[in-house]
């Protein structure tokens, strides 16, 4: 947090409304101090008052510490510090997937943002027009959270995607299951504690 001017009214009133957020933030907020912004941009790219990350370990550890309140405020959380953060899509990005088509059930490995890797679980695919695939993921701590197809993982995905009459599918060795096609703020509803 900083003296200068940086967060608007408004911002903070959101946050001050989260009954969930943590107690130095919140008496911080109400004493006047006012935030810098950072934000996990709709790339998964990490920005400080509108400038990128350069820092390869910095970048990685904020990605490690994204927490969500329970009322909705996403946070940086290195212990003993937390600091709100703006997060423009989703806080955790699919960075690359490996499909073991021998492994049966046919698997596909997710590897995130935040450096682990877990299966796809299928069911949870959905399609935003021009955003491109999101699925669900876990956490560490158990919380189920949306999750963006970077590049690399979207094309490499949707090379077992098949169009069928209007419809979307994920085929591979052990079945097809349907891609719904959604609106961005449903592909974001899926967040859960």
């Amino acid at each position: 947090m900083h003296d200068q001017e940086s967060s608007s009214s408004g911002e903070v009133d959101a946050l001050l409304a989260d009954a969930s957020l943590p107690q130095p933030i919140r008496a911080a907020l109400q004493s006047g101090v006012t935030l810098e912004r950072i934000e996990l941009d709709a790339e998964g790219q990490w920005r400080h008052q509108g400038e990128l990350f350069e820092h390869p370990f910095l970048i990685e550890l904020f990605h490690r510490s994204i927490v969500r309140t329970s009322g909705g405020t996403y946070l940086v959380e290195i212990p003993p510090y937390a600091y709100p953060i703006t997060v423009i899509d989703t806080p955790r990005y699919v960075r690359h997937i490996r499909i073991d088509p021998s492994a049966q059930p046919c698997q596909i490995r997710l590897y995130l943002s935040d450096g682990s890797e877990q299966p796809l679980c299928p069911s949870s695919l959905s399609y935003v027009p021009d955003r491109g695939l999101y699925c669900h993921v876990q956490t560490s701590k158990g919380e189920r959270l949306a999750a963006r197809f970077l590049r690399p993982a979207y094309y490499a995905l949707s090379e077992h995607i098949i169009d069928d009459q209007d419809a979307y599918f994920l085929q591979i060795s052990d079945g097809k299951w349907p891609i719904p096609i959604v609106t961005h703020a449903q592909a974001r509803l899926t967040e859960t504690r």
